[in-house]
C-alpha cells in the first residue's frame, strides 16, 4: 500500500465526479483499514476514497498514539502530505471520535461527517482495561469485546475477521487505544462543528448503545441519525452496505442546492 506523512493507506475508485470531495475511512481500536473493504467496495463509481491504518495498526509503523487529538493531528498531516482538499470523513468508534475532533481543529479541511458507532464521549468498561494492562490476557480481552461488538446472528466468519485483525494488533496499542478512548469527551463542544454529518447505529450496539449515537446527533448542529435495524457496534463488517448508503446520502445533500 502507499504512504504519505507517515501513514498506510489504500485508495478505492478512480477519478471524482466534478465537485465530489474526497472520502477518508478511519477505522476504530485494534483494527485496520481491512474493515473498510466491504463499505468501500460497495460505493459506486465515480469516487475517490482512502481508507488509513492509524499509527501501529495494520502498515502503518510506529506505536499507537496516546489521546484521541494527537491521531486526529496525525489524519491531518496525512492529508497534507497529499494536498487533499476538503474531504468527506467517515470514522467507525474510535475513528468517529478522530474525525469529531478533526472537524473542531480543521474545519476547513472538512466537507462533511459520517459518524458510525460512536458518542459524544466514549466510556470504556474496566474490565476491558484490565485485561489489556495485563498482557497475557490480550486474547481474553479480545473475545471478551468481540463478545459485544455484533448484533444476534452475525456470521462466524465476521467475528473471526475481526479477531484476527484486533489479535495482530499489538496488545500495546490495543491498550493506548482504548486509553485514548476513555479519555475522549467533546460534550459541551461540538454545536461548534459545521460541518452536515450523518450518525449511523445499530439496534443491537452494547458496545456505543444507540442513546450515545442519538446524543451525538442531538449536540450536532447539523447532523441526522440513521439507525441500523438488527446490527451491532461493528457497522463496516456487519452493514457495509448501510455505511456505504450513508455517505451516497451526504454526498447527495451536499451536492444539493442550499435555500428555499
Amino acid at each position: 500500500m502507499p504512504e504519505a506523512g507517515g501513514l498506510h493507506y489504500r485508495p478505492f475508485g478512480g477519478a471524482p465526479e466534478a465537485g465530489q470531495p474526497p472520502l477518508v475511512f478511519l477505522h476504530g481500536a485494534g483494527l485496520s483499514y481491512a474493515c473498510w473493504e466491504p463499505a468501500g467496495q460497495a460505493l459506486p463509481g465515480g469516487m475517490r476514497a482512502f481508507a488509513l491504518d492509524l499509527p501501529g495498526h495494520g502498515g502503518s509503523a510506529g506505536e499507537a498514539e496516546a489521546t484521541i487529538g494527537a491521531l486526529a493531528e496525525r489524519a491531518l498531516d496525512w492529508a497534507r502530505a497529499l494536498d487533499l482538499e476538503p474531504a468527506l470523513w467517515v470514522g467507525h468508534s474510535m475513528g468517529g471520535a478522530v474525525v469529531l475532533t478533526l472537524a473542531l481543529r480543521a474545519p476547513t479541511r472538512t466537507r462533511g461527517l459520517v459518524v458510525v458507532g460512536c458518542g459524544p464521549r466514549l466510556a470504556v468498561h474496566p474490565d476491558l482495561l484490565e485485561m489489556l494492562r495485563d498482557g497475557r490476557r490480550a486474547g481474553e480481552a479480545v473475545d471478551w469485546l468481540l463478545a459485544r461488538a455484533f448484533g444476534e446472528g452475525a456470521p462466524a466468519a465476521l467475528v473471526e475477521q475481526a479477531r484476527q485483525m484486533m489479535l495482530a494488533t499489538p496488545t500495546a496499542v490495543l491498550l493506548r487505544d482504548f486509553e485514548a478512548c476513555a479519555r475522549f469527551d467533546l460534550r459541551g463542544r461540538l454545536r461548534q462543528v459545521t460541518a452536515p454529518a450523518v450518525v449511523l447505529c445499530g439496534t443491537q450496539d452494547r458496545l456505543t448503545p444507540p442513546k450515545w449515537n442519538a446524543a451525538l446527533a442531538e449536540e450536532l448542529p447539523r447532523a441526522r441519525l440513521e439507525m441500523v435495524e438488527g446490527a451491532g457496534h461493528m457497522l463496516p463488517l456487519e452493514r457495509p452496505a448501510a455505511v456505504a448508503a450513508a455517505v451516497q446520502s451526504l454526498l447527495a445533500g451536499l451536492a444539493a442546492p442550499r435555500g428555499g
